[in-house]
């Protein structure tokens, strides 16, 4: 097989493509961009219209800059599941631009089996899957 196909084969070594994300960004060293939202969920865990309300804490993000109010919707089934390939998304919008969400999460150091409110203010970890 040679370098050119598309499936799978690993491409002959060469400079890397130029990256895709807008000027201004930057990602972590695993690829992934990361930004906090400072923020709360409203509404029961069990509500499927339930959102994220809050704002932007800190962003590479040029698009996304400090302060910017964000609001976080779960877009999918009607009732929330077990199984993972029927879960739906998260998508992040900040007045008329969105991004889907790889994770909404609180930083591991505050996560650390702790039982938290998310329906109380804190800082919030979004790995965005679109830049």
């Amino acid at each position: 097989m040679t370098g050119n196909d598309d499936h799978g084969t690993p491409k002959a070594p060469g400079p890397a493509p130029a990256s895709s994300a807008p000027s201004g960004t930057t990602a972590g060293s695993d690829g992934q961009l990361t930004v906090t939202l400072r923020g709360a969920w409203n509404g029961d865990v069990t509500d499927p219209d339930r959102e994220f309300h809050g704002e932007v804490a800190a962003s590479p993000h040029a698009a996304l800059p400090e302060g910017t109010p964000v609001r976080v919707v779960f877009q999918g089934t009607p009732k929330r599941v077990a199984e993972p390939n029927v879960h739906g998304t998260y998508t992040l919008m900040a007045g008329d631009l969105a991004w889907k969400l790889m994770r909404l999460s609180l930083p591991y150091s505050r996560a650390g089996g702790q039982v938290h409110d998310d329906t109380q203010a804190a800082e919030w970890e979004a790995v965005l899957i679109d830049r």
